[in-house]
């Protein structure tokens, strides 16, 4: 009997020293990919969105031609296109704030092609934008 009532003990004291957090608001989570390319430029952005920040992640890619040189054995050419690949990369941190006023100001640019600048060297397609528009600033 005395174990029993040990245990209870035991069980209340635990119950008692935990609590619960009740948030009025559901947090949105989201990971969120764009690509796209201009010419021989290629865009990727990634958009982790946790519970109280965002990052923002850009690459660039750009190959760029350097020469052509030429290879002849056994009476056969054969031609070679020498390049090579340029990567830029940008990281931002933001809170949920700063986040939704940039979307709200993003949404005021003219919609005349799927892209848009989104940094001053990234680029976002509208699709992607419009998925994270709708969930961050629309819905709340």
């Amino acid at each position: 009997m005395k174990k029993i009532i040990l245990i209870l003990i035991i069980i209340l004291s635990i119950i008692a020293c935990s609590s619960i957090e009740i948030i009025d608001k559901p947090v949105i989570y989201g990971n969120f990919h764009s690509e796209c390319s201009i010419r021989n430029v290629e865009y990727y952005g990634n958009y982790n969105i946790g519970k109280d920040s965002v990052e923002m992640y850009f690459i660039r890619k750009e190959k760029v031609f350097l020469y052509t040189y030429t290879y002849v054995f056994d009476n056969i050419e054969y031609i070679f296109n020498k390049d090579t690949t340029y990567i830029d990369k940008e990281i931002y941190h933001y809170n949920l704030d700063q986040f939704k006023n940039i979307l709200i100001k993003k949404n005021n640019l003219p919609r005349d092609t799927t892209i848009f600048k989104i940094t001053n060297n990234m680029y976002c397609t509208w699709e992607c934008f419009d998925e994270m528009y709708k969930i961050y600033v629309t819905s709340k």
